[in-house]
């Protein structure tokens, strides 16, 4: 969230979201700021909002969307619904929209969307904010790599626990005659 309003603060935006990939949402929420309560659930519905974020990525990390309710299915085609994505920034009032890629050079974990008028961003607005999205895409790598590391830490301390319980309870020279015997 504080990452959203930073973003917003920098563009002067009123509405802005920041979208997950499904497979990282164990981890990561998504959030969002001026869009219905509802939006983000929208998105997740027949992969709406998975057709964004491979369209960005496929972009070379930025899509920029104009005229939406003129627009066709993008070519190639890219996964989820278009349609459905199409459906659902029209019930926001959208029209005109760039997604902007949250990505490292092994991960993509989603996109941040921001929703402007007829005029897109200035290059210079561009290139800040390309830069800005590889540097949340390492912060949340990285975030997604010392929560792994704690979860596993937490793992290996139970059965650290288990493995002194069991061997509290066990006869170390039955133990011994054992390995021997074997």
């Amino acid at each position: 969230e504080k990452m959203l309003d930073r973003l917003m603060s920098v563009l002067r935006l009123n509405q802005a979201a920041i979208y997950i990939a499904e497979r990282c949402r164990a981890t990561l929420p998504s959030v969002e700021r001026g869009f219905s309560p509802e939006f983000l659930r929208n998105l997740e519905a027949q992969g709406a909002g998975q057709c964004l974020i491979e369209m960005a990525y496929r972009r070379g990390g930025l899509a920029t969307l104009r005229n939406l309710a003129e627009m066709t299915d993008p070519v190639p085609p890219v996964g989820g619904s278009f349609a459905r994505l199409k459906e659902v920034l029209l019930a926001e009032k959208i029209q005109h929209l760039t997604a902007v890629s949250l990505q490292t050079r092994d991960r993509n974990f989603g996109v941040v969307l921001f929703p402007h008028d007829d005029r897109a961003f200035s290059s210079s607005q561009i290139r800040l904010l390309l830069a800005l999205a590889m540097q949340i895409g390492t912060t949340l790598e990285n975030y997604v790599l010392m929560h792994s590391a704690q979860r596993r830490t937490k793992e290996y301390a139970l059965l650290t626990q288990i493995g002194q319980a069991i061997s509290s309870r066990l006869d170390p020279d039955e133990v011994l005659r054992t390995i021997h015997q074997e």
